[in-house]
């Protein structure tokens, strides 16, 4: 296993790789430089991890365009519903059967009140 140092934004990293990944790896690494520094220049002084992320936004902008495709927008998460959680399908039919047997007991009731 290779280690390799690299600078990106003003910043020494030690990067574990394969051997023969070495040069890869530091042509990888100067062009995240590169976007870092144009990041830099366009939005002024920023925190590292902001100036690496516009960096990487920017990688990927160019990515996109090399593929000619677009990005489809994630989508969002499933609002949890309101109130309580669903019961189980198998206490639903219970309640269902009950219902049933309570409508069927009233019924039977009215008729007796009725001919009373």
């Amino acid at each position: 296993m290779a280690q390799i140092d690299v600078v990106i934004a003003n910043r020494r990293y030690a990067i574990a790789c394969k051997n023969g990944e070495e040069e890869h790896l530091l042509r990888l690494a100067a062009m995240i430089d590169r976007q870092a520094g144009q990041a830099a220049e366009a939005l002024g002084t920023m925190p590292e991890n902001r100036q690496l992320l516009m960096a990487a936004l920017l990688i990927a902008d160019e990515l996109v365009e090399a593929r000619g495709a677009t990005v489809p927008l994630p989508q969002p998460a499933a609002a949890p519903e309101s109130g309580p959680p669903r019961p189980d399908p198998a206490i639903d039919r219970a309640v269902g059967a009950l219902a049933d047997r309570i409508d069927a007991l009233c019924e039977a009731l009215e008729k007796r009140l009725a001919s009373a």
